[in-house]
């Protein structure tokens, strides 16, 4: 079998995670996977390490976001890059592949035109929610039209783009992320084994709510029983990262402790009792929050999208209903108030973690491009 991979050079986050946790799992079933890379920012080389061959081309800079006026401006510059490009990739990828697929919406022109020629399906490996009425209809005809098939990263993501969308594969986490750590960040801090601990692990931005849940967790129950909060992440704005610590007052260093960018994290999970995911607006999915599961540690989480597929109430975690401070500080006193339970919750997690592994959902994208294919 063989697959064509559009990737952007700058991914990062979940979705470069979960690109090359897919390629590696294809790689290792026999799957050719050729890869055309969109800029070369800083995942160019990490993907080039990993698939057969790649094809790069110049940075798009095209986001379909603003007035629908500047959206149909995008629309055009999409069209004409993928019209302006695509012959350059026929001249060195000949042959058939089996499948295209790639993640940025923006590729949808070049990834038609690709499938067109080698007569074969093409794949939005959707890496977001559709937020409004405008994008439903929009990609909904030109998917249609383009014979390109979504899937979705969760249920939630799936019914935001309505019936053409009929899969469903979650991102997925691999366990060797996640386990085998130490509890070198509570060491560090000299954390007494008996003291709660929660963690966040997300970029330092204004969507994901650390501010909320840095206010929520110090007027909760948290302070008076010592509890301690470690937030990992690098900042995409400088000026944000020096508001939350602001934030912390008198508390910063001493409850509440910023680790930077972390690349260990099975580390951190080992760290901590309970996982935070702080967010403002729906997450699509929540990657974060399946490796916590992973790891067995209860989540927090808003409930909106994604994380009311993944966290059972009072089971593997406490969904929140509003993301605002009360709400997060409710949930985090009751989690306080369920300590005993904490093992018995952790085998829980581990246990519903399993549907959210990158082995299984890889195999089952894998399924679909193949059934796509002989048809």
């Amino acid at each position: 079998m063989r697959i064509l991979k559009i990737l952007n050079g700058n991914d990062d986050g979940g979705v470069f995670t979960c690109e090359t946790e897919y390629i590696t799992y294809f790689k290792q079933q026999g799957v050719s996977v050729d890869a055309i890379i969109v800029g070369k920012g800083k995942s160019f080389e990490k993907y080039k390490n990993i698939v057969d061959s790649v094809f790069e081309l110049p940075e798009q800079n095209v986001r379909f976001i603003g007035s629908i006026s500047k959206i149909f401006k995008s629309i055009s510059k999409a069209c004409k890059y993928a019209k302006k490009h695509s012959p350059e990739i026929f001249k060195v990828y000949k042959g058939s592949y089996d499948a295209i697929v790639y993640r940025r919406v923006t590729y949808l022109y070049l990834a038609g035109i690709l499938g067109k020629h080698y007569k074969t399906t093409a794949f939005w490996f959707m890496p977001n929610a559709v937020n409004n009425g405008f994008s439903r209809i929009f990609y909904n005809i030109e998917l249609r039209r383009l014979k390109i098939q979504p899937i979705a990263n969760s249920i939630f993501t799936k019914n935001t783009l309505g019936a053409h969308c009929k899969y469903v594969t979650y991102p997925g986490f691999k366990k060797e992320r996640v386990l085998g750590g130490e509890s070198i960040y509570r060491n560090k801090l000299n954390i007494e084994s008996d003291i709660p601990v929660f963690g966040m692990a997300a970029r330092l931005h204004y969507d994901k709510a650390q501010d909320i849940v840095i206010q929520a967790f110090m007027e909760s129950k948290a302070i008076e029983r010592g509890a301690h909060l470690l937030i990992a992440g690098s900042a995409d704005d400088e000026n944000y990262e020096k508001s939350l610590k602001d934030l912390c007052g008198d508390l910063l260093n001493v409850k509440v402790h910023f680790l930077g960018k972390i690349n260990d994290l099975n580390n951190l999970y080992a760290s901590i009792d309970i996982f935070i995911n702080g967010r403002r607006n729906a997450e699509p999915f929540g990657i974060s929050i399946a490796e916590s599961l992973g790891a067995g540690k209860p989540v927090i989480a808003y409930y909106l999208g994604g994380p009311s597929e993944m966290v059972t109430e009072n089971v593997t975690g406490w969904l929140v209903e509003y993301p605002k401070k009360e709400n997060y500080k409710a949930a985090i006193n009751q989690s306080l108030d369920a300590k005993e339970r904490w093992n018995e919750m952790s085998k829980s997690c581990c246990d519903e973690s399993l549907r959210f592994r990158t082995e299984d959902n890889a195999k089952k994208q894998l399924y679909i491009l193949k059934d796509s294919s002989s048809k």
